[in-house]
């Protein structure tokens, strides 16, 4: 086999597919998404950054906090009673005003009169508030760590890192388990390529640059290579995205540095979900050589996603013992490998001979998958025009 051959008709089928407007259409709407959901938050929170609001102590208990020690620019406005409140809220002088009820110290809450409700930053500027009125004179360190009770901290048994509560928690036990479903989703909307590209170079007799400058192997390979790497290419983009996003969500909750990663299971991912792809590229291309046309090529290859898929119907079979017989046999299925393999990972400590078992099958069956289709190939070219028989398939395979 010829690889620069090989990246040549890759690079060839990369430049065409990665300028059609569906490639672009999804490849920049979901980052747009991803980004746009970690912004919207921190834009809605930081909309209200100067609040006028009214006070009705009815315990006559409370002092009015110095503004000067609330961490947002709250003015807070000293009313007698919620009449008075409410005329000043009607003639624009407040944005809301807060009646602390006379029996506040029993149990009873604070009532919020507004025309819409307080986000977050004002709702903490509230609770700020409150504690500086009750206790005035405790120094700003309590008051600090009443704001702060309890800061979590998680300890991973099996690796022993230390986590922080919030999205660096969230990220170290989902983020295989998203992969994996990422892998299911792009397996979904971009192996229905495959097929009907395969399919359009049979119906337009590349028989002929086969036989005269090319091995079946060559073309298949580069054809499978090449829209592989344009899925890379959209995988990258949105997770370019999604580290954005992220970023936001990190640094809005006053978070440094870089969170915690699983990266050890990320770079297991990473390395099966792409000779996964290809090895589900090689099975498009040969249900596309398979197929009598573009149509029923689109449909096989249909058929093939729902079986990347299936491994997120079978979750609930690994769910309550994700380290038994049938986890560790759908681990093994080079199918199932890439998604059972990532969902595992964020469940349990997943032995490392099961991941090199699992990579090993990958390349063995992927290396099959390429020469049983480039031998089929072939004899679908030296038969154009004819639909290949079931006994011509297995001759094809039989013989090369």
């Amino acid at each position: 086999m010829n690889l620069s051959k090989l990246w040549l008709i890759a690079w060839s089928t990369y430049r065409n597919q990665v300028r059609s407007t569906l490639f672009l259409i999804m490849t920049i709407a979901l980052p747009v998404l991803a980004i746009a959901a970690g912004a919207i938050p921190i834009i809605l929170m930081e909309r209200s950054a100067e609040t006028r609001l009214g006070w009705v102590d009815q315990t006559g208990q409370l002092a009015l906090p110095d503004p000067q020690r609330l961490e947002l620019d709250l003015l807070v406005e000293a009313y007698p009673t919620e009449e008075a409140a409410t005329e000043a809220l009607e003639a624009g002088e407040v944005d809301a005003f807060l009646v602390i009820p006379a029996d506040y110290f029993q149990g009873a809450s604070p009532i919020y009169h507004g025309e819409r409700a307080p986000n977050q930053v004002v709702l903490g500027a509230l609770r700020q508030t409150m504690r500086l009125a009750v206790a005035p004179d405790a120094p700003d360190w309590q008051h600090e760590r009443l704001t702060q009770t309890a800061v979590w901290e998680y300890e991973d048994l099996a690796t022993g890192t230390t986590l922080h509560q919030g999205i660096e928690l969230i990220l170290w036990y989902v983020a295989p388990a998203a992969i994996a479903v990422l892998f299911a989703f792009m397996l979904m909307t971009t192996i229905n390529h495959m097929g009907p590209v395969i399919s359009r170079e049979k119906e337009d007799r590349a028989m002929e640059m086969v036989l005269t400058s090319l091995r079946p192997v060559e073309l298949v390979g580069g054809k499978i290579l090449g829209l592989t790497l344009l899925t890379a290419t959209q995988a990258a983009i949105w997770g370019v995205a999604a580290v954005i996003a992220i970023g936001m969500v990190w640094t809005n909750e006053g978070q440094t540095g870089i969170p915690r990663l699983p990266w050890g299971s990320l770079a297991w991912g990473g390395v099966l979900a792409f000779l996964g792809y290809l090895l589900y590229g090689a099975l498009g291309a040969g249900l596309g050589i398979l197929a009598g046309d573009r149509e029923q090529a689109n449909q096989l290859a249909g058929l093939l996603a729902i079986v990347g898929i299936a491994p997120l119907w079978m979750v609930g079979l690994i769910l309550a013992r994700p380290d038994g017989t049938i986890a560790i046999a759908l681990t093994l299925f080079p199918l199932f490998a890439p998604v059972m393999a990532l969902i595992r990972m964020a469940m349990t400590e997943v032995p490392v001979w099961q991941l090199w078992a699992a990579l090993g099958l990958l390349i063995v069956s992927l290396v099959l998958a390429l020469l049983l289709v480039a031998r089929i190939f072939r004899a679908a070219a030296l038969l154009y025009g004819q639909r290949l028989t079931p006994s011509q398939i297995w001759r094809a395979l039989r013989v090369g």
